[in-house]
């Protein structure tokens, strides 16, 4: 009631003010934040929105994405939700620049991006599919980011073993972990495209046609 009478915003009272708030909390934040869009958008991919065809038939194929049949609609999908998962990734990996398990948690991301483009791959017709689409949204975030002339944000969140608390670091890369684990746990248990509904969809597969 006070910001309110006073006739001050409430969002500036609780933005970013370099004076109070720690590097450290600052990072948790964004990479709460982070760790959310990576995995919204990660399931996103692996299982678009409107599931997959379960039968093969009139010009489709079981596994294959129901919305690739709106061929502009999902590739502004496809791209927007790629740029988004690449930039979250982007964010996850310079936040955890010099932590302990750093080369682990590179290897994870990159394999979590991996499986991101198999995904879509395996959903998306083949005459519908071009790659180099998505390929070119994954890169906009890391090649923007290269070509910033601006002071350098990450390196002010860096870790600090001299600042960061033990207990700040193990909480970090729990977040990161938890997200990994999780979503690549999903992808695992429910694989893209689902799974057969018959045995006659099975023995007359897309690729015996």
């Amino acid at each position: 009631m006070a910001l309110r009478s006073k006739g001050r915003s409430w969002f500036k009272y609780f933005q970013y003010d370099e004076g109070r708030d720690s590097p450290s909390d600052v990072r948790n934040i964004l990479l709460i934040v982070a760790t959310l869009i990576a995995a919204v958008t990660f399931q996103a991919g692996v299982n678009p929105p409107g599931g997959v065809w379960q039968d093969n038939g009139n010009g489709h194929y079981a596994g294959r994405a129901i919305y690739a049949s709106q061929t502009v609609p999902f590739y502004v999908f496809l791209i927007s939700n790629t740029l988004a998962l690449s930039a979250s990734v982007l964010v996850i990996i310079s936040l955890t620049y010099r932590f302990p398990f750093h080369l682990e948690v590179i290897v994870a991301t990159i394999s979590m991006i991996v499986t991101y483009a198999s995904a879509v791959f395996a959903v998306t017709p083949r005459e519908f599919l071009k790659f180099r689409y998505v390929m070119a949204a994954a890169a906009v975030p890391f090649a923007i980011r290269r070509l910033s002339t601006g002071k350098s944000w990450n390196k002010h969140f860096q870790y600090d073993e001299g600042k960061d608390k033990p207990s700040d670091v193990r909480n970090v890369m729990l977040v990161v972990a938890t997200l990994i684990a999780a979503v690549t746990f999903q992808a695992g248990v429910s694989p893209p495209g689902g799974v057969w509904q018959n045995l006659q969809d099975y023995f007359f597969s897309p690729a015996d046609q």
